[in-house]
């Protein structure tokens, strides 16, 4: 999983952007995940996007305070996600959404 660029780019259909973070900047990917049933548990969201190798390992992300849930560390592995919810992990900021049959 590389950045095709320092600034913007695209990485499966998201769009890669370069925020400020003190001084210097951080690539982050800020791209739409949909769901088909709400709620969702947290760890699901990570192993289903491909961002850890199992469910276990994402839920000792979770609990290790790795994961944001609107701008807050959750480390509750079932928290149940909403649509609209943002949820950020090792760079990349997930918004949820319904998929619409």
């Amino acid at each position: 999983m590389g950045f095709m660029t320092p600034d913007i780019g695209e990485w499966n259909g998201a769009k890669e952007v370069a925020l400020p973070v003190k001084g210097r900047c951080r690539a982050r990917i800020m791209r739409d995940v949909e769901i088909i049933q709400e709620p969702t548990e947290l760890f699901k969201i990570l192993k289903f996007e491909s961002l850890v190798a199992s469910g276990g390992e994402a839920k000792s992300v979770v609990a290790e305070g790795m994961v944001k849930v609107n701008g807050e560390v959750d480390t509750r592995k079932r928290r149940k996600i909403m649509v609209g919810d943002v949820v950020e992990f090792a760079g990349h900021e997930m918004r949820i959404r319904l998929r619409v049959r």
